[in-house]
């Protein structure tokens, strides 16, 4: 445009005109400039609240399912409480106290006149019930009940068959009163491991004693635990949302695919808890009620991740997840399930025959009363879960929102606006979920557990739980070299089939998991339940074993020191029980098994372990959690015990739950159960051939027939026709029914229908036919449909905490920071405050900012630029080297490249 100056006064006023134009342009430059760089702040600090806020709700969530996971640990010490201490009473060491090293849990020998002393070579608990344990005559407290002598014949040969009549009556009473020693000693195992509490009949419950049977058996309840943590695991790994905002229009129809209010009325699920609280936190960080552009713009980007996938059906990482689910894509969390294969021992008293010397006097006798330690199988029992390292928990996001200044020049209609980005992210810290137990990355299918080996200054972790039976030095009662698949009195039960041994003997042996056929052996259970000394983590104090599965084994039996075999750690257990050796009450029992429950030192250092309100404000620190501190039970003087009650489904009918109701629940057990069932097998085959030797083993010794009472003998362990006790107890036709401990086992614990492949089911003989209802699966099935809605969204169990001691301030121990964290020892000196210092001090998880670099893919997948000693991947995943650096390398890696972004070209 061409202008003409015709005056001065004209030149004068154009050139003002100019001047004015130029400095009010400069001046909304500059504005522009200002309100840009604060729309670019204020979207920034929306989308770190989004990610702060997103990565909380995982903290949370993370606190719940590390709390669940001290649970299971729970219901493992109180069911090897039954075990080892109220199934053992009558054991001297259990009574009286400890006098050595090593606990010993063997029974009086007993002299047998010529052919030596009868002992009990296997140092193992083995549960016991005797009710009327006087001094020293307990049934559970010799190692042999002397049988009844048959002396030589007399002249008169009238009074010899009276006399051997009555002889021969009271020997088969005898073998009856024997063998229903066993059948007691047997239903309080299945009891404390498998008892289910229904306000119904319970025929389990009915069938043993009054000891501790009215709480649930460690399985059911363990497994109960271990599908609450899968759907936590569940909700946690909800797959990455994009695009949500709170309208979709013209200023960002182009990024906003989702309305979140749409989102979370049609997908009505607690896993949406996370993108709910992250959008809405950004939101609000933006604009207000007039100032609403930014707002209404503003859509939220959860940046997707690599998922980790476990390939194969029965990883440790899919264990009691439903197959073709979404949850096996695992975004933020992987969490492994260790299932170990179990047996513990019950006292089984077979009749038997032999020698004994009573005031010199030397007999043979019948009806002897002889101990075996017979194994009770607990296939696939959850002991607990283990956080996979190499999956990273974090969250990580992008914001987008529209900005229009004053005077912009790219949008004269004021409607399109600059688009601006923003990226944040974070994670939680400072908890736990674990410990790793055993070996769990041993086989490439990552499916069995192995015991650990030790690696730098840890020891043999796996021997402290585990125990095997040395098969190349069994013996009998009388020291006699026994073949693993050959009976005799005192021999460990059950036996080696086929080849294939029952007892963990090997290393190289899986401990659990998914196992192939015929691969699967038993271990017994074992336990640190806290360090053996006074103060301190008791370094100076073996409580492992030199291998990596603590071996049982009669050549060395003061050898053994692991978990509970260690005296001092016993000692601490045992000490839980009032009245030990003398009269313990029921109410003793209740306060023993609630105050095992109780946290320990050791289980400080490895577990994230709840507090109340009361014992957080003692302390003067942060809370976190649902215990009900007003309503406490005092436990013995010593103890409280708190209602305790946990957001963790069990089913649940929301949109995306892993089970939507009891039936769910129950088919999932009902396939884990079957898988079991070559281990139930390889069970009855063993009693069978045990039932067999027994059988044949008691000759009565006037009429030269097998007596009654071994015959009774014979069939209370598995109760095969006689035709095969004789010939083949091993026959496929040589099945035991539910008169026999072998016959009810395989039918509670498979059901009558998959039961029937290794039992007779269809007996309808008195004392034969199958109880329908006396099934494992039938006793969940009465429980999970009797709950409602409260026992599917929720946990209520009990919280037991000591009234005083040390342990109190020893809980706090997820989150300590130190000196370089601006805390010296965990505690923070706030001159604005005038009472006591804070305590930083937590037992939960916390959240903290990470940088977006650390969350790349490997240097070795992709040329990232990896800060070295990034803390957040420094703190998890596995090392690798990239020439002299040592990185971590995270399977579930930030893809930022499935948003449209280089990360390269992030400013920020």
């Amino acid at each position: 445009m061409k202008f003409i100056l015709k005056t001065a006064k004209g030149q004068i006023t154009i050139f003002f005109a100019t001047t004015l134009l130029i400095v009010i342009s400069f001046m909304a430059f500059i504005i522009n400039i200002g309100i840009f760089v604060k729309a670019k702040i204020n979207l920034q600090n929306a989308v770190d609240a989004a990610a702060f806020a997103g990565a909380a709700v995982q903290a949370r969530q993370l606190t719940n399912i590390a709390y669940l996971n001290w649970e299971m640990r729970n219901v493992y010490k109180e069911w090897m409480f039954k075990y080892y201490i109220l199934g053992n009473l009558n054991i001297k060491d259990v009574a009286d106290g400890t006098s050595g090293d090593t606990t010993n849990f063997t029974m009086s020998s007993y002299e047998l006149g010529a052919s030596g002393n009868a002992e009990d070579k296997y140092n193992v608990p083995s549960i016991c019930i005797d009710f009327a344990r006087s001094g020293g005559v307990s049934v559970c407290t010799n190692y042999v009940i002397s049988g009844l002598p048959r002396f030589d014949p007399t002249a008169v040969s009238e009074m010899d068959e009276t006399l051997n009549t009555m002889l021969t009556s009271l020997v088969e009473q005898k073998g009856k009163d024997c063998a229903n020693r066993s059948r007691i000693n047997y239903f309080t195992s299945l009891m404390w491991a498998f008892n289910v509490n229904v306000s119904e009949d319970n025929p389990v419950k009915n069938q043993s004693p009054e000891i501790a049977n009215d709480r649930f058996g460690a399985f059911p309840k363990a497994f109960e635990l271990a599908i609450r943590m899968r759907n936590l695991e569940a909700q946690v790994n909800k797959a990455p949302f994009q695009g949500i905002c709170l309208q979709p229009g013209k200023l960002n129809k182009d990024f906003c695919s989702s309305k979140i209010e749409d989102l979370l009325a049609s997908d009505r699920t607690p896993s949406n808890e996370r993108i709910a609280k992250a959008f809405y936190s950004g939101m609000r960080n933006l604009g207000s009620e007039t100032d609403i552009e930014m707002r209404q713009s503003f859509t939220l980007t959860e940046i997707p991740t690599n998922p980790y996938v476990s390939e194969n059906d029965q990883s440790l990482s899919n264990l009691l997840i439903p197959a073709s689910t979404p949850a096996r894509e695992k975004f933020y969390l992987d969490l492994k399930l260790m299932t170990v294969n179990l047996a513990t021992f019950y006292t089984q008293f077979t009749q038997s025959q032999g020698d004994i010397n009573v005031n010199g006097i030397q007999a043979s006798t019948e009806g002897q009363c002889s101990v075996g330690k017979t194994g009770m199988p607990v296939p696939g029992y959850p002991m607990g879960f283990v956080k996979n390292p190499d999956v990273l928990t974090y969250y990580s996001v992008m914001g987008e929102a529209k900005f229009i200044g004053l005077f912009n020049p790219f949008d004269v209609g004021r409607s399109k606006g600059i688009k601006l980005t923003a990226f944040a992210a974070a994670k939680p810290f400072g908890g736990r979920i674990g410990p790793r137990l055993f070996d769990i990355g041993s086989d490439k299918s990552n499916t069995t557990l192995r015991p650990r080996e030790p690696s730098g200054t840890s020891k043999f972790v796996s021997s402290a739980y585990l125990g095997g039976v040395d098969l190349d030095n069994l013996v009998d009662q009388m020291g006699n070299d026994v073949e693993p698949d050959k009976y005799s009195p005192g021999s460990i039960l059950p036996l080696s089939i086929g080849g294939k041994p029952f007892w963990q003997s090997d290393k190289g042996q899986a401990v659990g998991g998914w196992i192939d056929e015929g691969d699967v052996v038993f271990s017994v259970p074992n336990l640190i339940y806290d360090y053996p000394a006074a103060t301190g983590l008791g370094e100076g104090a073996e409580y492992f074993s030199d291998q990596p599965v603590q071996l049982i084994s009669t050549v060395t039996p003061d050898s053994a020191n692991a978990g509970l075999y260690n005296a001092q750690i016993f000692e601490k257990f045992r000490g839980l029980l009032n009245n030990l050796g003398g009269n313990v009450t029921p109410e003793d029992v209740f306060e023993g098994v609630q105050k095992a429950r109780a946290p320990t030192r050791y289980e400080a250092n490895n577990y994230l372990i709840p507090t109340t309100e009361l014992l957080n404000k003692d302390q003067d620190i942060d809370s976190f959690g649902f215990i009900a501190a007003n309503k406490g039970e005092n436990i013995g003087g010593t103890h409280t015990a708190y209602p305790w009650q946990l957001y963790a489904p069990l089913f649940t009918d929301a949109p995306d739950a892993l089970y939507k109701g009891p039936q769910d629940v129950l088919s999932q057990l009902q396939f884990f159960l079957e898988y079991q069932a070559v281990s139930i097998e390889k069970y009855i085959k063993s009693m069978n051939t045990t039932a067999a030797q027994v059988y044949s083993g008691n000759i009565a010794g006037w009429a030269g027939g097998n007596t009654m009472a071994g015959q009774e003998a014979a069939k209370v362990i598995s109760d095969i026709p006689a035709s095969f006790m004789a010939t083949d107890p091993l026959a496929a036709a040589a099945q035991p029914t539910c008169y026999s401990i072998a016959g009810k086992f395989a039918h509670f614990y498979l059901g009558a229908d998959k039961a029937s492949d290794y039992m007779n089911t269809s007996s309808s003989a008195p004392g034969e036919k199958c109880d329908p209802e006396e099934t494992l699966v039938d006793l969940m099935r009465r429980y999970l449909t009797n709950g409602g809605n409260e026992l599917g969204e929720y946990l209520n169990t009990e919280y037991v905490i000591p009234n005083e001691g040390p342990i109190l301030k020893k809980l706090f121990t997820a989150y300590r920071p130190g000196d370089m964290n601006d805390a010296n020892n965990g505690i923070f000196d706030n001159f604005l405050r005038s009472t006591r210092p804070t305590r930083m001090h937590r037992n939960f998880y916390s959240t903290k900012f990470i940088t977006l670099n650390g969350l790349l893919p490997s240097p070795k997948e992709a040329n990232a630029s990896f800060t070295k000693g990034n803390f957040t991947t420094f703190s998890e995943g596995n090392y690798f080297k990239l020439g002299e650096i040592s990185q971590n390398e995270i399977i579930n890696w930030m893809d930022i490249q499935k948003v449209g972004v280089e990360l390269k070209n992030i400013k920020h």
